[in-house]
């Protein structure tokens, strides 16, 4: 297995042998907290040109994927800071991934994977964790497919 820093501190990518002489690649990532400078946009255009396509990637992205299904935020009249959603967008198509858990789970379905209270009353609930893995019928890299149901095995061989 060899491990590279894609981005200093917010990005590591796993690339590993398997048997057959297949290659798999995951990597996690952590996207900034905010687009200041616009930190989180030129995150997500690096990821897009540094990761391999059809890589598994996880991570605390940072925006939501879809502000209507997985984000909520009943007190605010403040907008939610979803800048650089649109380069996330385009990441993920660069890279030929989907949403693991939105694909298992269908398009209308909402959970959450933080949820934020301020004396005991939740004042926002996201789902901005995600994991990303190759769209389905896409080719990829390494001779596996990928099943997103993790009560059972994450990789099966084809």
């Amino acid at each position: 297995m060899q491990v590279t820093k894609i981005e200093p501190d917010r990005c590591l990518l796993a690339t590993i042998q398997v048997s057959g002489g297949g290659t798999a690649h995951v990597a996690v990532a952590y996207a900034p907290a905010s687009n200041a400078g616009g930190a989180r946009a030129t995150f997500f255009e690096n990821l897009a040109s540094k990761l391999p396509q059809g890589c598994l990637l996880g991570g605390d992205f940072n925006v939501a994927h879809d502000v209507g299904l997985d984000l909520a935020r009943p007190h605010s009249k403040s907008p939610h800071d979803n800048a650089g959603w649109d380069k996330f967008i385009h990441m993920m198509g660069a890279l030929h991934l989907e949403d693991g858990w939105r694909a298992q789970e269908g398009p209308e379905v909402k959970k959450f994977t933080k949820i934020t209270k301020k004396h005991g009353a939740i004042v926002c609930q996201s789902r901005i964790d995600m994991a990303l893995g190759p769209i389905a019928g896409v080719p990829v890299e390494f001779p596996w497919s990928v099943v997103y149901d993790i009560d059972q095995t994450f990789w099966q061989g084809s």
